[in-house]
């Protein structure tokens, strides 16, 4: 099985030109949030091949794009977090 047999929907990775398409911005941008992130999983081929994985960057980008009602905030008694359905 070679490379162009494998269809879209099997791939696990982005490549940096997709995250870039994706977030909509440059892809000199996208290099710059790929290599300074913790926040999703970053594979280095060589000196400036990078790919995305993907289930980490569709969790993180999930995640970035929740609505205020989910996102949590913090309790000013104690600093913890909590989820707005949480609070007492």
């Amino acid at each position: 099985m070679s490379y162009n047999d494998c269809s879209v929907s099997a791939q696990r990775t982005y490549t940096v030109e997709q995250i870039a398409e994706i977030l909509g911005v440059s892809i000199r941008k996208a290099y710059y949030i790929c290599e300074t992130t913790n926040d999703f999983k970053v594979i280095r081929l060589g000196r400036r091949c990078l790919r995305i994985h993907k289930e980490s960057f569709d969790q993180w980008l999930d995640g970035a794009n929740r609505g205020p009602e989910q996102a949590p905030e913090r309790n000013s008694n104690n600093g913890n977090l909590q989820s707005k359905g949480d609070l007492t």
